[in-house]
């Protein structure tokens, strides 16, 4: 399951004013008025007892098909950030989830952070409680965000 949280890390790093962004948050915000058709309702939790709006692992593969990806992490990693982009194919085999998630919560970014840590990869998920490498920040609670 993918689960998107509502604030932003910090907008001088993720450039949501991109169109590649903007169409990538229209696409995903589960908050706006009208959600997009994507979204399923479901529980999760070790008890299976949190209700949540996720999108289907198969959905979001087709959504963001590897070409996508790759342009969402160009507008992410320009100039001197460019030789930490990762590569599209990698994102998408084994971190896309997370991905998914780190951009709507403003943190795009940060996937850099992710694909150093295996345990944070998408076949890890669901996260019942907080991994050892999860990621701080100093702008928000990204675990918060991120669950």
């Amino acid at each position: 399951m993918t689960k998107i949280g509502d604030a932003q890390c910090d907008e001088s790093q993720q450039h949501d004013e991109d169109p590649a962004i903007q169409e990538f948050l229209r696409d995903f915000q589960h908050d706006k008025p009208k959600p997009s058709s994507l979204w399923r309702r479901g529980c999760t939790g070790s008890g299976n007892d949190i209700e949540t709006k996720y999108i289907s692992p198969k959905t979001l593969q087709a959504k963001l098909h590897v070409q996508r990806v790759g342009v969402l992490l160009d507008v992410l990693f320009t100039g001197s950030d460019q030789q930490k982009r990762p590569t599209a194919k990698f994102v998408y085999d084994d971190y896309l989830r997370p991905f998914t998630v780190l951009l709507c919560i403003g943190c795009g970014p940060m996937i850099y952070y992710f694909i150093k840590h295996n345990s944070l990869e998408d076949r890890k998920l669901p996260f019942y409680d907080r991994p050892d490498d999860f990621p701080t920040s100093t702008r928000i609670d990204i675990w918060e965000e991120f669950y």
